[in-house]
């Protein structure tokens, strides 16, 4: 049982050694981390048509205004929209919206998501590995 902490503790040691060594791969494995953990599957896309709108999908609109709002359509009648945002329903002329904005899923981000904190974590380890490897050898002595 000593020996098997002793085994983690030399892990931990050689792990910390490893990415205190490697300032730049630290960074950049993080800096990667944080921005895979803040990242989102869908993107929103530029709509050439500001009058025609889905019932069902979710938009981005901007108003004659200025006025920034994430919409649910719910409705679309002929000359206005209605939808919910922030669990509110709301009605919103169309010909007071100046730009919209059509959320879609975007399987490349989704496929970043998933595979680049992992890949990254095998990389940190890895290198942590070879370089407790090489400190193993360094303490074996020649015969």
């Amino acid at each position: 049982m000593i020996a098997l902490f002793d085994l983690y503790q030399f892990i931990l040691q050689h792990l910390y050694i490893a990415l205190s060594k490697q300032k730049k791969m630290r960074n950049l494995a993080f800096t990667v981390l944080l921005s895979t953990t803040i990242c989102s599957c869908y993107s929103y896309k530029n709509t050439k048509d500001t009058t025609s709108f889905e019932q069902g999908k979710i938009y981005k609109i901007t108003d004659i205004k200025g006025i920034k709002a994430k919409i649910n359509i719910i409705e679309v009648r002929n000359d206005t929209i209605i939808a919910s945002n922030e669990n509110q329903k709301i009605t919103i002329p169309i010909n007071e919206i100046s730009k919209s904005e059509k959320r879609k899923f975007s399987w490349l981000k989704t496929t970043a998501c998933i595979i680049v904190p992992p890949g990254i974590f095998v990389g940190v380890i890895a290198i942590a590995l070879s370089n407790m490897r090489m400190s193993m050898d360094e303490l074996q002595s020649p015969p």
